[in-house]
């Protein structure tokens, strides 16, 4: 345990205290408990949140933890207006992880149907060629034939679509991620 503006806290803690208090000040100031020492856990309490988002160190259902946690801290009437505002925000995007390896497993699954559509393609145009050779006996299997080829590339057309949504779709939550960990570094 240190001594940091007048608090003993976690020695883990100390540098994200002292980081606090320079750009927010004394965010203990108004806080409803007196002691000194329940005012020092509740800044351990809030390091330890800052700590783990500075660390990346959560996903969808630790954010709701962090959130009940910073809505405690609030309750206590310590001045976490910012931090509140920060989880509020990656609420917002909680599911950013999940969505990005939703779009990935969809972005693969597309793939594979757009290759097993185009192979379907190529058979059908093949049995094209070959009721041309037969021509009056086939001209009905040759006409059965072109719709299913039209109705195969209509699919690849369309699977070909959201494919480039779907990569779109990654790239705006890879850039959301990138946006994200920027303002985790603008935190502290």
């Amino acid at each position: 345990m240190v001594h940091v503006h007048g608090y003993k806290v976690k020695v883990s803690s100390a540098p994200i205290v002292d980081a606090i208090f320079a750009k927010y000040g004394d965010i203990t100031v108004n806080c409803h408990f007196k002691s000194p020492t329940v005012r020092a856990s509740l800044l351990d309490v809030v390091c330890d949140v800052v700590r783990r988002l500075k660390t990346s160190d959560f996903n969808s259902s630790s954010i709701k933890e962090m959130k009940s946690v910073v809505s405690d801290v609030v309750n206590a009437k310590l001045d976490v207006t910012w931090l509140k505002q920060y989880l509020d925000e990656i609420f917002k995007e909680e599911d950013m992880e999940e969505k990005f390896s939703y779009l990935m497993a969809l972005s693969e699954t597309t793939k594979l149907v757009s290759k097993a559509t185009k192979k379907d393609l190529v058979e059908w145009n093949r049995e094209i060629l070959a009721a041309e050779k037969q021509l009056k006996k086939a001209e009905r299997r040759m006409q059965e034939a072109q719709s299913r080829a039209g109705e195969a590339k209509r699919s690849v057309n369309v699977f070909d679509v959201l494919g480039k949504k779907v990569q779109q779709d990654i790239k705006e939550v890879e850039d959301q991620a990138r946006y994200w960990l920027s303002r985790l570094n603008e935190l502290l």
